[in-house]
């Protein structure tokens, strides 16, 4: 598992890809989540990360918020 852990660690999304974080921003164990996701996203071209203060699952906790988000305009690729 570790391997798959290290290999996982050099993928990013393709450059016009949508890419949509909703992050924890204050994770309780390390404090390389937030840099993880930005190193996921900085060749995107419509790359996106919101920071939330919530526990692990934002989605359950700021569910309003994340389809607030998503519904707004021009968050979609031209």
């Amino acid at each position: 598992m570790y391997t798959d852990l290290i290999a996982a660690e050099q993928l990013t999304f393709p450059s016009h890809l949508p890419v949509l974080f909703f992050v924890q921003a204050n994770h309780p164990v390390t404090d390389q989540w937030i840099p993880e996701h930005e190193k996921q996203i900085e060749e995107s071209l419509y790359g996106e990360m919101v920071l939330l203060d919530a526990g692990h699952y934002v989605y359950r906790s700021h569910a309003k918020e994340i389809a607030g988000k998503i519904q707004e305009p021009g968050i979609s690729p031209p």
